[in-house]
């Protein structure tokens, strides 16, 4: 019984955060989304440095941290499966 009431208590602290960032966000010009950007072009690739203190705070190796980026993704209705799955490695 208790075990369940900290997993709800966890779930609205991450979702606290996330509401917190995304109002950080909003707040700021050069991280906020544009309302509709234009599509990269065909065979567009772009690279991202996560530091490592991020992994290691997130205690993630860098493919479970793409496997959650794809998730995410999937989960927003942003890509589809079999993008998902490519871009998290899982040919």
């Amino acid at each position: 019984m208790a075990e369940g009431r900290f997993d709800i208590i966890q779930q609205r602290l991450r979702e606290q955060r996330r509401d917190a960032l995304l109002r950080e966000v909003a707040r700021s010009p050069s991280l906020s989304p544009r309302d509709n950007p234009p599509p990269p072009p065909a065979g567009y690739t772009m690279s991202v440095i996560i530091p490592g203190d991020i992994l290691t705070a997130a205690q993630m190796s860098a493919g479970q941290l793409t496997l959650e980026i794809a998730i995410m993704l999937l989960e927003r209705d942003t890509i589809s499966i079999g993008k998902a799955r490519n871009f998290a490695g899982m040919h």
